[in-house]
């Protein structure tokens, strides 16, 4: 072997060893959007966006992994971050979604026990002003099964002008 082949040699494993130690491009990338996808992965419903970062994220990964002459480090942990992106994302969608569902379900519930408790029903109200008086008439309902012997109705009066109450009638049968 001749120097000359010798230095050849030399210089093309430098050249290796440089190719080698060289970082991608495109696992930085993958990389960079994995950790936006993985902080947006946590907010529900707007973390349906990290998809597409998600999705851009895995193939520059897999691109990076593929070549031989570069670090694959970036890729890789881009790779991982972006499938726990998914992973969160999907599962705080689904969490979020069921407790919409559960609080839906307890606010019907507080619903129909506030309909139980209300003892009257009142319907047909009518509303009669001249200059001299108001007249309100309506028809008021027992839906508790309750006999009752009596009635007891409050009326508050308002200061049309300042929306402060004046003073409650009281009306017992």
């Amino acid at each position: 072997m001749s120097m000359q082949d010798k230095e050849e040699k030399e210089e093309l494993q430098k050249k290796e060893v440089i190719e080698e130690k060289r970082q991608s491009g495109l696992g930085i990338s993958s990389m960079v959007l994995s950790i936006i996808a993985i902080v947006i992965s946590f907010a529900p419903f707007i973390n349906i966006i990290i998809l597409p970062l998600a999705i851009i994220s895995i193939v520059f990964a897999l691109l990076t992994i593929i070549r031989r002459s570069v670090r694959k480090s970036f890729a890789i942990a881009g790779l991982i971050l972006s499938i726990i992106a998914i992973i969160v994302a999907f599962s705080m969608t689904l969490f979020a979604i069921r407790m919409m569902e559960k609080s839906g379900r307890e606010l019907e519930r507080i619903a129909k026990e506030s309909e139980q408790r209300t003892k009257y029903d009142v319907t047909d109200i009518e509303l009669k002003v001249d200059d001299k008086s108001t007249k309100v008439t309506g028809k008021i309902k027992n839906k508790s099964g309750e006999k009752k012997e009596y009635l007891t109705m409050t009326v508050p009066i308002i200061d049309k002008e300042t929306g402060k109450k004046i003073i409650d009638l009281y009306r017992s049968k």
